[in-house]
């Protein structure tokens, strides 16, 4: 199925394809992320799992969507910490775009807060989808 110019089938092998018109635009490192926010679908599905179970049936209309915003979050995250540890810098494609604050502004402080941890090694994924879930239905 075509959505958008990127998108990632995962059977019965994970392929992810990007658009060349996807990619213009996109400089330095975020191109990069891009294609790693592709192929990490398949590495999201037990994450999407977690969250559905956490959030619960009556929940998942308004938040659904959530497992894709932490994708997108831990794929930029863990990108801008690979390339800090060799002196590089790169703004994220949820910031530089601003697509955080115009999409899923609702999530940005949840995630920040519980995310930022878990890709840090401090807290287990369990930990994080669980203060995440309960931040964002206070």
């Amino acid at each position: 199925v075509w959505i958008g110019r990127a998108y990632t089938t995962l059977n019965p092998v994970t392929h992810a394809t990007v658009s060349p018109a996807e990619m213009f635009g996109l400089t330095d490192w975020t191109g990069l992320e891009m294609v790693l926010h592709e192929v990490c679908h398949e590495l999201i599905l037990p994450t999407e799992r977690a969250l559905a179970d956490a959030l619960g049936a009556q929940h998942m209309n308004e938040h659904g969507g959530l497992w894709h915003v932490v994708q997108f979050y831990l794929t930029g995250t863990a990108l801008r910490h690979v390339l800090r540890a060799r002196d590089i810098d790169h703004t994220p494609y949820m910031y530089s775009t601003g697509l955080f604050d115009r999409a899923w502004s609702q999530y940005r402080k949840p995630l920040e807060e519980h995310l930022e941890p878990l890709v840090r090694g401090e807290v287990t994924r369990a930990d994080a989808i669980t203060r995440i879930v309960a931040a964002v239905l206070r």
